[in-house]
């Protein structure tokens, strides 16, 4: 059992049945009984941590509010929600965060607060894989990534070949993009085009140019 793809459509039902089927942690999903303190530096930058890893990695979704086994840390025991005293307000403060303490920026950054009983809400964010990265914790000056096992801080090592393979990714854009274009302007497009002025557009999954990608 997976949630949506679409965020808006996570609800309590959806949340609930990670519980109910027993969905493990994993490298795209962590849960957290409690939120963050984004009053203290520490807080936010355990925040900031979090979220990077998870662009750095294969992008997921933190469930704040969600508690897990006592034993089997991995496990989702229940949906126990957190108190926020103004979505809006928390909403702002976190993308302000997220703004200000990443570098580079982060593409593919989403929130939701899922209702649930007494008042208490379920906080999804949702971080997409960045083809940008690898992305940086400005004030710790720290890079993250993870795997199934969890956040990890990446080496010096790990560092070079991720910002090597974001170089990697942009150049196979970029010769796709020029075979493309060359192949319409001979002719030889995968369908006959009309003669004059053409209007090229390619939309394809970033996931494309994913070195081993087929």
């Amino acid at each position: 059992m997976t949630l949506p793809t679409r965020l808006e459509d996570i609800t309590r039902a959806a949340l609930q049945a990670l519980v109910t089927d027993a969905v493990r942690e994993r490298k795209a999903v962590e849960y957290k009984r409690d939120a963050w303190d984004l009053k203290s530096d520490k807080g936010k930058k355990e925040f900031l941590a979090d979220v990077v890893s998870f662009a750095n990695a294969s992008g997921g979704d933190i469930l704040v509010g969600v508690e897990v086994d006592d034993e089997q840390k991995d496990l989702p025991k229940a949906i126990v929600g957190i108190e926020v005293a103004d979505e809006d307000s928390l909403k702002l403060q976190l993308q302000q965060i997220v703004r200000a303490g990443l570098d580079p920026r982060l593409p593919h950054f989403e929130l939701r607060l899922v209702s649930i009983d007494g008042g208490r809400v379920v906080l999804v964010v949702r971080v997409g894989r960045s083809w940008c990265g690898p992305h940086m914790v400005k004030e710790s000056g720290r890079f993250h990534s993870r795997t199934s096992n969890g956040k990890f801080e990446l080496d010096v090592r790990e560092i070079r070949a991720a910002m090597l393979a974001t170089e990697e990714v942009g150049k196979r854009m970029a010769e796709f993009r020029a075979d493309r274009v060359a192949r319409v302007m001979a002719d030889e497009a995968a369908m006959p085009l009309p003669a004059g002025a053409k209007f090229v557009a390619h939309l394809i999954p970033e996931a494309s140019f994913e070195p081993g990608f087929a």
